[in-house]
């Protein structure tokens, strides 16, 4: 990271940045979760089975 700036332009970035970063860390913890909870059951919603619409046989 870069030193301490008294420009109000990087002192505004900088607070954006802390918040975008806690913000996706509330997104992405739980996103995570749930694909280790279904990868440890060993089961896939039903949208595997199709590609922008495309089913796929099996």
């Amino acid at each position: 990271m870069s030193g301490v700036s008294g420009e109000p332009r990087i002192r505004a970035k900088k607070h954006r940045m802390l918040f975008v970063a806690g913000d996706e860390l509330l997104i992405l913890i739980p996103a995570a979760l749930y694909l280790v909870m279904l990868a440890s059951r060993g089961t896939t919603d039903d949208r595997d089975k199709r590609t922008s619409g495309i089913y796929i046989n099996r």
